[in-house]
């Protein structure tokens, strides 16, 4: 449930001026949908007399045509994108170079690969940290945080940024118990972007949210001593997919709906494109026979296309424990052992 508050208050949030809209009158490129994370750029872009050129699906070349053709100031997009656009020589093939900022979220860059970036785009990137509940970003992780040039910079570069002016952000234990630096715990949201509850379902509103107004987002996380937040581990199972929710539950579901299958285990495992990739893990039925691309294929056919599992591996028993549920936390550490955050 928005409030008229809270749209006022998206569009008119002073990080955007400070690190997003450098500009009167800009023009932002919207490629994914405005049901997405780039619908909170609509209402400031608009509130600075500004334009929203929007394509219909993430075609790199024609997000790179679009750019030099319309002289876009700014660019909302993914890791995954920003890595493509370098290694497609659309950075050489198109003038790119009205781009004053580009925002990305849904994972961190890596600092190999800002590296890069940095020389095809300079340093105009931005990342931002916010849920539907928490509609546009409550941390900032601006242009002058994207340093690759000290050790302390580049640890920076995995963190979400710090609390943007008008926002509380908290480190929580389960009782709503404030800990303290360097201590994980939900990273807990309030101030006037986060919305007032669920629509007609006070059980979900009683708890996502704390009697004070904080959403509790479900990521685990903490908070260095100089106010950077760091993800850890994400509190529900959900996995996000180049920029999308998977939870799962549904993928399993659809998995487990397979004749071959018995049973099985759906994690999202570290991946340098799409930040985590949806990976499973199966139990066949006795004498069954399948092949990882025919289920993968069967999955596409069931649910959305990238919910489905971009690996499958076949095992013989999957994790349990004493009560007989499927332990998705032991196979997710078999992949994240070596990361320093279970989280992408």
């Amino acid at each position: 449930m928005f409030s008229l508050e809270n749209f006022l208050s998206a569009a008119t949030n002073s990080s955007w001026g400070t690190e997003v809209f450098l500009s009167e009158n800009p023009k932002l490129l919207v490629s994914t949908p405005l049901t997405h994370a780039a619908s909170s750029y609509v209402l400031p872009c608009y509130f600075r007399g500004g334009t929203i050129v929007t394509i219909n699906r993430v075609d790199i070349e024609q997000m790179c045509q679009t750019v030099e053709k319309e002289r876009i100031d700014l660019l909302q997009s993914i890791p995954t994108v920003l890595y493509r656009m370098v290694d497609m020589g659309l950075t050489k093939k198109y003038d790119l170079s009205s781009l004053k900022i580009i925002r990305y979220g849904a994972s961190p860059i890596s600092p190999s690969k800002l590296e890069v970036l940095i020389k095809e785009f300079g340093r105009i990137f931005v990342q931002g940290y916010a849920a539907t509940e928490s509609w546009t970003p409550c941390t900032i992780l601006g242009r002058n945080d994207h340093d690759v040039t000290t050790e302390a910079g580049r640890k920076r570069l995995h963190s979400l940024g710090r609390v943007v002016p008008g926002m509380e952000v908290k480190i929580s234990d389960d009782n709503g118990c404030e800990l303290a630096i360097g201590e994980v715990g939900e990273i807990w949201i309030r101030g006037p972007i986060t919305i007032q509850g669920y629509h007609n379902d006070p059980e979900q509103t009683k708890e996502n949210f704390s009697g004070d107004g904080f959403f509790k987002s479900g990521d685990m996380g903490y908070m260095d001593n100089e106010g950077f937040i760091y993800l850890v581990d994400r509190k529900k199972d959900m996995i996000i997919s180049g920029g999308f929710n998977v939870y799962a539950v549904e993928v399993e579901n659809c998995l487990n709906s397979h004749a071959a299958v018995k049973e099985s285990a759906v994690v999202g495992i570290p991946d340098d494109y799409w930040g985590e990739a949806v990976h499973a893990e199966v139990v066949l039925k006795e004498a069954a026979r399948i092949g990882q691309e025919e289920l993968i294929n069967y999955c596409k056919q069931h649910i959305a296309r990238y919910k489905a599992p971009k690996t499958i591996k076949f095992v013989t028993e999957l994790p349990l424990s004493p009560i007989g549920k499927v332990l998705r936390r032991a196979i997710k550490e078999k992949y994240w052992e070596n990361q320093k955050r279970r989280i992408h």
